[in-house]
């Protein structure tokens, strides 16, 4: 079969999980008759999802107890909850990880980059975005008057060079930010930028043995949405709440000022 009619890994991940239009759908499913090597990958792709749903599945159906919740507001009471099982289910997935590798199953390098991805940078961001940014109190550790010095200090902890980006065009001030703890015994940064209906969006940084460039990615989930880049295994992601304002227009202003 040519290189031009080879399945690709990005094209039968995004058949698996029906992102496709029914075009491309039907056309993936044709080529697979023709493509046995793709059709025993795909295969493998399943089992491997159904053996995570199999297994943690059940955690994200358990009942978090109310008293991790006593700051949360009621309207973000569900996605609190939602999320600190995601937070449960990223930090165990790793161990399931180790197995697989041994495992002479499939090649699990793009499965195990894409998930990575997933597990130490977008559900990261997203649960710590749900807990801070409700926050009335204590929203940032440092705030923007030191911005200076938040800057230092986050990059003395993340061993790379930070600034905050200047999101004043789209109306968002930094009001801080907070060093944060996160998978793979690393730090992460967050800053909190905020507009004056007291929106609140943040920006999440962390390190990572990424196994290639990202460029921006979207995703969401439940209440949040996210855009999510890697650059020279540097991870960001910026997240806010869905009923806002798109803020793809932000997350390009803030990727231009991160990697230029």
């Amino acid at each position: 079969m040519s290189d031009e009619k080879k399945i690709t890994d990005t094209e039968l991940h995004f058949y698996l999980d029906q992102k496709l239009h029914q075009e491309q759908y039907e056309n993936i499913k044709k080529k697979l008759l023709e493509d046995k090597n793709a059709y025993k990958k795909m295969n493998d792709y399943k089992k491997i999802n159904q053996t995570l749903h199999k297994i943690y599945d059940p955690i994200m159906d358990e009942k978090i107890p109310d008293n991790l919740f006593f700051a949360a507001t009621k309207k973000n009471q569900k996605s609190k909850i939602s999320l600190v099982a995601a937070s449960i289910l990223f930090f165990l997935t790793g161990s399931l990880f180790g197995w697989h590798i041994k495992s002479p199953l499939i090649d699990l390098v793009t499965v195990e980059a894409k998930t990575e991805t997933e597990i130490n940078l977008i559900q990261p961001a997203m649960f710590a975005h749900t807990i801070y940014s409700a926050e009335i109190a204590h929203p940032v550790e440092i705030n923007a008057e030191r911005h200076e010095y938040l800057n230092q200090w986050l990059s003395e902890h993340l061993k790379t060079t930070l600034s905050a980006p200047d999101l004043s065009e789209s109306n968002y001030k930094l009001i801080g930010g907070r060093l944060l703890p996160s998978t793979q015994n690393r730090m992460a940064a967050q800053y909190m930028y905020e507009n004056k209906h007291g929106n609140r969006i943040t920006l999440y940084v962390r390190g990572g043995n990424w196994k290639s460039f990202q460029p921006i990615s979207y995703q969401e989930k439940q209440d949040y949405a996210t855009f999510y880049w890697i650059e020279k295994n540097i991870g960001y992601a910026l997240t806010g709440d869905l009923n806002t304002l798109s803020y793809k227009e932000i997350a390009k202003k803030a990727y231009q000022q991160l990697i230029y």
